[in-house]
């Protein structure tokens, strides 16, 4: 495996599960919160798995992620 294969960036994001949107208020301001995360997984540009983990969702698209794969 060459230098460029071990470093290569994921070209793909596949949602496995996408968790509620979770509505709080901060335990140290007091200032409400919205957050949402998604478990996914990432491919390399021929589809095969990288890594898999746990991201949080932008404000701009929180509750419209859905599970799919996305370039």
């Amino acid at each position: 495996m060459s230098v460029a294969e071990a470093t290569s960036l994921p070209a793909y994001i596949k949602v496995l599960i996408v968790q509620e949107v979770r509505k709080g208020n901060s335990k140290r301001t007091g200032q409400p919160y919205e957050m949402q995360e998604i478990d996914c997984m990432t491919l390399d540009q021929d589809g095969v798995e990288m890594q898999v983990g746990v991201m949080q969702v932008p404000a701009p698209l929180m509750g419209k992620i859905v599970r799919g794969t996305y370039a």
